[in-house]
């Protein structure tokens, strides 16, 4: 049986790739984390040891949808943490 994709949580398509660091991500230690986090829906996670980053792709509402069969671009997403909460800001790269 074929699903409408309009139905699914990401019937919108609003998907994008980004980088965190481990250091920041690592145990959800960091108390940004959740609220940074909580803007996006994973849909794959990696560690790439190499750049000591995880790589994430994910659904957002910061990100612009994608047509069906394109890969999602990417973004940066910078995390500014002060007194009050955090903001983001998500640039496509």
């Amino acid at each position: 049986m074929a699903t409408d994709p309009d139905s699914t949580p990401f019937g919108d398509r609003k998907l994008g790739n980004f980088a965190m660091p481990i250091t920041w991500v690592e145990g959800m230690k960091n108390k940004h984390a959740e609220a940074v986090f909580k803007h996006f829906r994973i849909v794959r996670a990696e560690i790439d040891y190499a750049s000591q980053n995880i790589l994430y792709v994910a659904a957002s509402e910061f990100f612009d949808p994608i047509p069906p069969n394109e890969m999602a671009p990417s973004y940066q997403i910078m995390v500014d943490a002060d007194g009050e909460g955090v903001k983001l800001r998500v640039v496509k790269l």
